[in-house]
This record gives structure tokens, sequence and C-alpha cells, in this order.
């Protein structure tokens, strides 16, 4: 949060970028060995989804208002996609607490 703070995003847009990461971190956790790989890896993905986010802002600004009305219309809130994001909210909640454990286990060892 605090580098998305430091890059003068909003609390919403935050919060928003803090979602993209944690989904990034659970596709790729069986890739993460220890707490540094995990912190510089949460690090890294955090800048970029917030220059990406940044990118795509300024590329909106420029579309014009029919363009933009059209994107934003769209429901993409289905019962399939709430589905899909309760039970990756459930995977990621087990994948942190199993994160937990491992930080723990390497602090103590």
């Amino acid at each position: 949060m605090s580098i998305c703070f430091g890059m003068r995003l909003t609390r919403d847009e935050s919060f928003e970028i803090r979602g993209q990461v944690y989904l990034l971190l659970l596709e790729n956790l069986h890739k993460l060995k220890s707490r540094d790989k995990l912190l510089a890896y949460v690090s890294t993905m955090t800048k970029r989804e917030v220059r990406e986010y940044l990118r795509k802002s300024n590329y909106l600004n420029y579309m014009s208002t029919d363009i933009k009305e059209a994107i934003y219309s769209r429901d993409i809130w289905t019962p399939d996609v709430i589905l899909e994001i309760s039970e990756a909210s459930e995977d990621l909640m087990k994948a942190m607490a199993k994160l937990d454990l491992l930080s723990f286990k390497l602090l103590t060892a």
C-alpha cells in the first residue's frame, strides 16, 4: 500500500492494485520459497501494476466519451464472476496461512 500512496494513487486505486497483486501472488506462490523472495516479488509486482494502471488511466484520458461509456457500461459482475472471485479469495486466504507458516519456520530455523 505504501508503494501505491508513494505513487500518488487514491485509496480506492490502491485497493484495486492490491487485489491485482494478490491474484498474481496466488498464481505464483509455488515459485516463492523464502520470505525475502516473497517481499521482493510483492514489491516488484505492485510497482508494475501501478505503472500499468497509470498507463491505462492516461490512455483513457484521450478516449472519446462514447468509447468510455461503452467500456464502463458493461456488466461484468455476473454470478460466475462473483463465484470465481469468492473461490479465489478462499484460495488466497489458505495460501496466506501457508505463507505465514513458512515465514515462521524460516525465522525460527
